[in-house]
């Protein structure tokens, strides 16, 4: 296979992989919606009418919304992708996968960037803080289970970019990995860049799918 053909391929993969993530692991209306006056600069969850509990912050230039995702819907995506039942379900048990929207609020100048870095969010379990399991974090974990080809391509693309900078109105979607045990409780600090300056937003009683 000739490097534009393999190219070509490579790209067809890559845009496979975020529609299938699109059409099977977010909800069909997901994106960063207009957060009302009442939760705006809030941390306090709110009810769908599906019993999801989602977690949204608009404020200090950061739209950012994030929920837990069933583990069967994370099972079934992945084993779509070319996973093993194995490799799979080392993903649903270890991972506490949740599907977030992070971006610009629109409320800065064009020209004024906000940043993020999952390095720097902490997950907090009994008052202890420990780092999220970024695509990085997950290389050792998928060459020991030999998840290769195009199963370790939709598996790099289903999640957030570990780093990530917006302009006005940017924003972008992918999988959260909080690292837990299925039924874990905890709570979630974020932390942003606006022009430099660092911001941050501690959510409480988060907690994995069972």
């Amino acid at each position: 296979m000739n490097k534009k053909r393999a190219s070509s391929v490579l790209s067809f993969l890559i845009v496979a992989v975020v529609a299938a993530l699109a059409a099977a692991v977010l909800p069909s209306r997901f994106a960063l919606a207009q957060v009302s006056d009442n939760d705006r600069q809030s941390n306090r969850p709110s009810v769908k009418p599906t019993d999801e509990t989602v977690f949204r912050w608009q404020g200090d230039g950061l739209k950012f919304e994030t929920a837990a995702r069933p583990r069967e819907k994370i099972l079934a995506f992945y084993m779509g992708r070319g996973f093993t039942a194995e490799a799979a379900g080392t993903i649903v048990n270890e991972g506490c996968i949740f599907r977030s929207a992070i971006g610009s609020d629109g409320s800065l100048a064009k020209s004024i960037p906000v940043s993020v870095d999952l390095k720097t969010w902490r997950v907090i379990v009994g008052g202890k803080e420990r780092p999220l399991r970024t695509r990085d974090d997950w290389i050792p974990v998928l060459e020991r289970l030999n998840v290769r080809g195009g199963a370790r391509i939709a598996f790099k693309w289903s999640l957030f970019p570990p780093k990530q900078t917006f302009l006005k109105s940017d924003y972008n979607w992918g999988l959260l990995s909080f690292g837990l045990a299925p039924g874990t409780r905890f709570d979630l600090k974020i932390v942003w860049q606006v022009d430099g300056q660092q911001r941050q937003q501690v959510f409480k009683g988060l907690a994995c799918s069972q």
